[in-house]
């Protein structure tokens, strides 16, 4: 019985909480009470948690830009083809990409059809090289103050490239350089018609 703050039950309302009390039926039966006693014997008997500790692995040596052959590497969204010469030239600014589409603020089936129309319009202009900006997919919380990913259309672009239809417009594509938007952009080279 829940008692109010500041005075006690009157004796008509003791008389009422007996009558119900001894009418209660417990919900479940075989579940008995714990007493202060039994936590205490549970305390000083129960076995103590072991640390945890992280499995140990060591990490192979690599030179700087060397390929990771190791099978629990991560696959970069890009298509291994990408030619490396064209990569460092676009990197150097001696190369730019020919068009440009920035697929912020879009939903997936807006930036699809976009990218749908941006790849078959750039390849009858005989484009071979563009730009594809989705953005890095992160925000900020304000519940866990930190940056949480929410890039789907990060993850649909190197989809949407790699099948038909857009599959046989597109050649390969990669990551672009942090001063064109790193992993929230992709080169795409198309191929070359007729």
């Amino acid at each position: 019985m829940v008692k109010s703050k500041g005075r006690k039950p009157t004796s008509k309302e003791m008389e009422i909480w007996n009558t119900v009390a001894q009418t209660a039926v417990p919900m479940q039966p075989n579940i008995q009470s714990t007493t202060d006693a039994d936590l205490k014997t549970f305390e000083n008997t129960s076995p103590q948690p072991k640390a945890i500790t992280a499995p140990s692995f060591t990490v192979p040596n690599f030179k700087v830009g060397e390929i990771a052959n190791s099978k629990h590497s991560v696959p970069t969204p890009a298509t291994p083809s990408f030619d490396p010469q064209l990569y460092k030239k676009i990197g150097r600014g001696k190369k730019k990409p020919e068009g440009k589409l920035d697929l912020h603020g879009m939903t997936v089936d807006e930036a699809q059809h976009e990218v749908s129309h941006f790849i078959v319009r750039s390849v009858m202009k005989q484009r071979r090289l563009v730009l594809i900006v989705t953005g890095k997919g992160q925000r900020y919380s304000r519940d866990t103050f930190s940056f949480e990913p929410v890039g789907i259309l990060k993850r649909m672009l190197p989809i949407w490239l790699s099948k038909p239809p857009l599959s046989s417009d597109v050649l390969d594509f990669i990551e672009a350089h942090q001063h064109q938007g790193g992993s929230g952009a992709y080169y795409v080279r198309l191929r070359r018609k007729g």
